[in-house]
């Protein structure tokens, strides 16, 4: 349930971000804050994973 929640919210800022930088002039800090947050988020799945 926790795992669903984090992909939840890993969506809704990496959704976010990206369309962000549809306008933005210099979208490569909307990318990377895009791409951090999956980044973080299968990390976190994989520390979660070890621990079961």
């Amino acid at each position: 349930m926790k795992i669903a929640i984090y992909l939840i919210i890993t969506c809704v800022i990496s959704t976010g971000a990206l369309l962000g930088a549809l306008n933005a002039h210099n979208p490569f800090p909307a990318f990377a804050l895009a791409f951090g947050v999956w980044t973080l988020f299968l990390w976190g799945c994989n520390r979660l994973c070890k621990k079961k």
